[in-house]
């Protein structure tokens, strides 16, 4: 049985995945994907029709309850995949389903564009066989396991994989009730995450100044939290006045049809700039796939939340507005995936 085992922890990985799903299952293979109970994971899987199984759950922010979620994941992965005994395991750097992989000595091929996800990474890449990323996140970003650890680099971002293939359809303007360039699409930050510095007094998110300017000027705001303290914060502040979709929707459809995005993390502000939709990231540290894709002209800003403030402004006050871009310049990763996973498979059988 030619099993490939992927594990998703977050909604960029849920569509990448996906993606790799049909691609893999039209070559033959049978193809398992496990991914936990976090965020809009489940929800996009089923929206993209990619039967899961769901294993475990988010730990939180308390270094103890990520611990325990860990630790729960990973014997649960130990009981699912000791007798099926797949061929290959590849994750976005999933700690747990790395170490299950690992202990169970099957080739492991990684994807991650995050050298800021320092312990993650601390965690899962010096025990890859091969490790995926972007050029824009040279291997020596990734701490001294480049120098033992085999790297692969492409021309582009991930992100590419959707953006290449999308059509836009206004039917999720039509679920959420909005015309087309009526209103601005958030997505709070992951304030909860290991590698995102915050203060423990700090309110549930930061976006909170961005989303009043937007309703002053009568512009709707579509806001996709990850928390349910940040989705009650929001609520209490704004009551109605927000959009807070509960479900999964086509995200860059609804980006595209925007005036704007603004993010706390990259992937909605990247994928959002790749179809030329102007986009804000307010992730606090320094990215290189934001720097990669600004100097080859893509509309995608990382600024603080004062200097975003102002951009916002900017932007919204001029309407629509589109950039050209050249998304044929970026290399889209999904050959170099398959090729890559196929060759460990042959090596395996």
């Amino acid at each position: 049985m030619n099993l490939i085992w992927f594990d998703a922890l977050t909604g960029k990985q849920a569509l990448l995945y996906s993606y790799l799903y049909f691609e893999l299952k039209a070559k033959g293979y049978d193809v398992k994907i496990t991914c936990r109970d976090y965020d809009y994971v489940v929800k996009l899987f089923k929206l993209k029709g990619v039967n899961v199984d769901v294993i475990g759950s988010y730990g939180g922010a308390d270094l103890a309850g990520k611990l325990a979620a860990s630790l729960v994941r990973e014997l649960s992965f130990l009981r699912e995949m000791k007798d099926r005994r797949p061929l290959l395991h590849s994750s976005f750097t999933s700690p747990e389903a790395v170490r299950a992989a690992f202990k169970l000595n099957l080739p492991i091929v990684l994807l991650t564009d995050s050298p800021h996800s320092v312990y993650v990474n601390r965690l899962t890449i010096p025990l890859a066989d091969e490790v995926i990323v972007p050029e824009a996140t040279p291997p020596q970003a990734y701490g001294p396991y480049y120098r033992f650890i085999k790297f692969r680099t492409f021309k582009g971002v991930f992100e590419v994989i959707w953006a290449r293939r999308f059509k836009p359809s206004d039917e999720v303007l039509k679920v959420l009730n909005l015309e087309p360039y009526s209103y601005v699409v958030f997505r709070v930050e992951e304030a909860k995450a290991s590698y995102y510095p915050r203060s423990p007094r700090a309110p549930p998110t930061i976006m909170v100044p961005l989303i009043r300017e937007v309703l002053n000027r009568r512009i709707s705001a579509v806001v996709f939290t990850r928390y349910p303290d940040q989705e009650a914060y929001l609520r209490k502040l704004f009551g109605g006045k927000v959009i807070i979709p509960n479900f999964a929707v086509d995200s860059l459809s609804l980006a595209y049809y925007s005036l704007a995005v603004v993010t706390g993390g990259a992937t909605m502000a990247t994928e959002a700039s790749l179809i030329g939709v102007p986009s804000i990231t307010l992730f606090p540290r320094g990215l290189y796939v934001v720097n990669y894709l600004r100097d080859r002209g893509f509309p995608i800003y990382q600024l603080d939340v004062n200097s975003a403030l102002n951009t916002l402004k900017e932007i919204t006050s001029k309407g629509y507005e589109r950039f050209k871009v050249r998304l044929n310049l970026l290399e889209d990763p999904l050959d170099l995936i398959i090729k890559t996973i196929e060759r460990y498979l042959r090596e395996e059988v």
